[in-house]
């Protein structure tokens, strides 16, 4: 603790500094050097008031106990260790496929390794935590199972191979409480600063000019930016 305290005063002996030494020397009369500054100035308040809107929202139990539910619910029972092949193009993924019909998916995995996009075995994955068409083709496989087609995502397509399936056990309430809480803080704080550019009314000089913008309840206030 006492080596945090100098390292902030330090710090912070630092900011005057630099500010007084940025006073003495006018730095401000360069548009460029104050155009910096007060965008530094912005972000700085921005970043203060969305902690203020985070920490001044409020989220009870019953809250936190029905999102933990729902995404309990979304995990799933089962969790699977699988082999995937991911390939650029179809028809090296239905060429793969094809040969893990009739041959052990460990030789096809083995074969193919150096010319998929990529080859990579996986370990305790819900079906939920994976693009909705893989998901749901992962869920459908018992142990020892290959997909016959393959599976077509924004990645490309997989060829996937489930080794082992076993129960998934989910973590408390208590142990994923906080992490919920944050989360919702989060999406409480960005759904005000959604209001606040609904509500705003942005004009602009030109192109190149600062924007400024101003809410209002009933009838937006507009403000030229210089």
């Amino acid at each position: 603790m006492p080596e945090q305290r100098a390292r902030a005063l330090t710090e912070l002996t630092d900011y005057i500094l630099l500010s007084q030494a940025a006073s003495s020397e006018a730095y401000a009369r360069d548009p460029a050097f104050a155009a910096e500054v007060e965008i530094n100035r912005l972000r700085g308040t921005a970043n203060a008031t969305l902690a203020k809107f985070r920490s001044s929202a409020q989220v009870d139990d019953s809250v936190l106990r029905t999102e933990y539910n729902q995404q309990i619910a979304r995990a799933g029972k089962s969790e699977y260790d699988f082999s995937q092949l991911l390939f650029d193009n179809e028809d090296d993924a239905l060429k793969a496929a094809g040969e893990a019909m009739s041959k052990p998916f460990a030789e096809v995995f083995d074969s193919w390794n150096t010319r998929a996009k990529q080859a990579r075995a996986y370990q305790r994955v819900r079906p939920g935590q994976l693009p909705p068409a893989l998901g749901a083709a992962l869920a459908a496989l018992k142990a020892g199972e290959t997909t016959k087609v393959p599976v077509h995502t924004e990645f490309g397509w997989h060829v996937i191979h489930v080794g082992a399936v076993s129960p998934f056990v989910p973590p408390t309430f208590e142990q994923l409480k906080d992490s919920i809480r944050e989360t919702l803080l989060g999406q409480l704080a960005d759904q005000r600063l959604a209001k606040l550019r609904s509500d705003a009314k942005v004009v602009t000089n030109s192109p190149t000019a600062s924007t400024a913008a101003t809410a209002s309840e009933t009838k937006p206030a507009e403000k030229n930016a210089n």
